[in-house]
Order: C-alpha cells, then structure tokens, then sequence
C-alpha cells in the first residue's frame, strides 16, 4: 500500500500550528496530488516546524511534477454530508454512505466509558469513521492509540466528509482538447488554401451599380444578470446560485442560506440597531462600527449605502469569509441561530 508523504500534503496546505480546516488539506490533494514518502520524508536534521513544513532534503520541482502525474492517474473529491433536522447528520446515511466511502469525522477527543468512547464536549479532532457493529456501535480509525476505537452509537456527529478516489479524467480532456484543436486547425488550412476561381466578365453593357443603404451595426444586449434581489424568493434563489457559481458544496451552501436566513430574513435593506448604538446593514448585516473592519473608508465597503445596493457582494463576502472558516463573526452562525433554518431554506 502506497505510503505518501505527509509533509509535502502540509507544505502545499499552508498547515500550521495548531492544526488546519480539513477542506483546505483535502483540497490540497485535489489541486496538487500526493508524493512518495521517500521524496520528503521526515529526517533527523529537521528542527523546528518551519523546517518540517517546508521543502527541507527535497526536491521541490520534482516534488511537484511527481504529484502532478498522480493527478493524471487519479481524481479525488470530497463533500460535506448534509445535517438533519436536528442538527447531526443521519445515523442511516451515514451507513448507506459507508457502502462506497470511509468518511472522515469530527469528534470530541476523547472520553472514554467501559469499553467505547462517547462525546461529553465539543468538536476537537478529526478522524475516520470505517464501518460500524452490529448493534451499532462506530468503527473509528484514529491517529492515536489506541489506533483503533469503539464510538457509541449515539456519538452524534456535526462534520461528516465523504472522500472519493477515481480515474482521473485530466488526460482524457486534454486529449479531447488536441483533437478539436487539431480539426480547427485542419479547417483554417483548407479554407486559406482555396484561390477564388476568376470567371470571364464582360465590362460591357453591365447595368449601374446599385448603391445600398448604409445597414446600422445594433450592438448586442447586455448580459442579463442572473441574480434577483427585488423579492424574498429571488433573494433565496440567488444566494443559492452565487453559491453555486462560487464552487460552494451543497452542504456549504445549506449553511451560507441558513446563515443570511437568520439573519436578514433574504431582506437586501434591512437594518437593526445594536445595543451599543452601532447598526447592521444588509444581506450579511455588516457592523456599521469601523472596529469590525467592515463599513469605512478602506475597508470592505465605504459606507451602509454600499453595503444596501450591492447584495451580490454581501454574499460574495460572506462566502469568502466561510471558506477562510470565519462565519463566527455571524451571531447566528456562532449562535447555532441558523441551525433552526438548515435544510429548509
């Protein structure tokens, strides 16, 4: 079984103490593929984290084309699965997610109860769920020993991936390229090559030539925007697409619309005073006091009347502030607010 290296998957994360959101190491394998151990591995003369996370004893060029061949053999993905009304996701999807994936986990690390490990606070490592026994009991592989653990069965999780490893499709589109651009090319050759054939015309007797009127060149319409935001349901719809067009999964999308659903109702003007007599305006309720490094000069918008006439940016914002993982600058994210609208907006 292949053994790949751990600190090339860090490097090209941006992995740092503490630790890392795990969409950003998955997506590190996405864009970058992974590498033999052997090519940077872990060596005595590394002594400081920098060091470890760095291109220390390796080739870095090499590193790179070796990963981007393993993205030419392979394809990976990963999606969040989706909460249930009350908040975790399915204890049945789950199971039926099983069949075709092992599903990566955030758990309460750890307490333990008799023979199998239950949840008694918050979410605070990652780890991997492999099956479950028959009375329902979780099967988890874990990075600490013991390397394998029992979870009760009503350990409840909040954060549940599901990874998928294929072909890659990466030659086949490049190949797919070169063939329609080969056709193109074929194509512009014959049609510079053919010489117009001159027909013998006689000048004699030919009628006047008519002069035609100018014919006005009418400039094509405009792009339509497919964003909304005269009403409550084309407000909800284009948060969505926005999401969409943001390469947001549906999971991330459930949250961002759960999210501007708590708190603005999908109303682009709305406004609520705070107690410190501060206001928050729009889609995204943005703080008007400078200290919050939203509304002012230089900042992300100059002035509340920027942030009500321009809803697309409000999303645009948040979701660039979510995939950076700091929607807990929302209330109703930090809240758990939005959870009452998850799944239903």
């Amino acid at each position: 079984m292949p053994n790949y290296s751990d600190r090339f998957l860090g490097v090209k994360a941006g992995t740092k103490p503490p630790g890392n959101d795990p969409n950003n190491v998955y997506n590190a394998i996405k864009d970058y593929g992974v590498i033999p151990e052997e090519m940077l591995p872990w060596s005595d003369n590394i002594k400081t984290v920098e060091e470890y996370y760095s291109f220390k004893n390796g080739d870095k060029s090499k590193c790179d084309e070796i990963g981007s061949q393993w993205l030419d053999k392979f394809s990976f993905k990963h999606e969040y699965l989706p909460l249930s009304v009350n908040g975790f996701v399915s204890i049945d999807l789950m199971k039926e997610t099983l069949k075709k994936s092992c599903l990566a986990v955030a758990v309460q690390a750890w307490s333990f109860d008799g023979e199998k490990y239950v949840r008694t606070g918050k979410d605070t490592h990652w780890t991997a769920i492999y099956g479950y026994y028959d009375n329902g009991d979780w099967k988890c592989f874990d990075s600490y020993s013991p390397l394998i653990k029992r979870l009760d069965k009503n350990f409840k999780f909040k954060w549940v991936k599901r990874i998928w490893l294929g072909k890659s499709t990466r030659q086949i589109q490049i190949s797919l390229l070169q063939r329609i651009i080969d056709l193109y090319r074929q194509i512009i050759a014959i049609l510079t090559s053919q010489k117009p054939v001159e027909a013998p015309v006689s000048v004699v007797n030919l009628p006047p030539v008519a002069v035609l009127p100018e014919i006005p060149i009418i400039p094509p319409p405009a792009p339509v925007s497919p964003y909304k935001w005269d009403n409550y349901e084309n407000c909800r719809h284009s948060v969505r697409v926005l999401c969409d067009d943001m390469g947001l999964l549906w999971n991330d999308k459930q949250i961002i619309a759960a999210v501007i659903k708590a708190e603005s109702n999908f109303n682009p003007n709305a406004q609520n005073r705070n107690s410190d007599d501060s206001v928050d305006f729009g889609l995204g309720q943005f703080n008007d006091n400078p200290k919050y490094g939203w509304i002012g000069k230089g900042l992300v918008f100059e002035n509340p009347a920027e942030v009500l006439s321009d809803p697309e940016k409000n999303v645009r914002v948040m979701i660039r502030e979510y995939n950076k993982g700091n929607l807990k600058y929302w209330n109703a994210y930090k809240s758990d607010a939005y959870l009452t609208h998850l799944n239903k907006v």
